[in-house]
């Protein structure tokens, strides 16, 4: 009996890291290729924007991460975003100025954690 459950424990911890392994072969901490940036951005010229905001962000690991996050607030109506994941943060230019809340709730849709917003204005 005892080395039945022994013999499941090791199946179960072999195939976990299996999985693990192999998420990271197939593109970082997020699995599956990495995902590009979309070209759906607004305005490029950075002095078209009046107001820009730093978001310090948490969870950030790989590329795909950044290109996530980068993607979800280059959606937001009038913005321009920026990820840099080395220093985990994301440089966001707007026309108009836009809630805190709405910037957090963005981030936090794609599936990470905003430390902080400054403005840079």
């Amino acid at each position: 009996m005892a080395t039945g459950i022994i013999s499941i424990i090791i199946v179960l911890i072999t195939v976990f890291s299996v999985k693990s392994y192999m998420k990271k072969l197939a593109g970082g901490c997020c699995g599956g290729t990495v995902e590009p940036k979309q070209k759906k951005y607004n305005n490029k010229n950075i002095s078209d924007y009046k107001f820009s905001k730093t978001i310090y962000i948490e969870g950030m690991k790989c590329k795909n991460c950044a290109n996530h996050i980068e993607n979800e607030l280059s959606h937001l109506e009038n913005t321009f975003a920026e990820v840099d994941l080395k220093n985990k943060l994301a440089k966001v230019n707007m026309k108009s100025d836009i809630e805190d809340q709405i910037l957090k709730r963005t981030v936090e849709k794609a599936g990470y954690s905003v430390i902080s917003i400054n403005n840079n204005n």
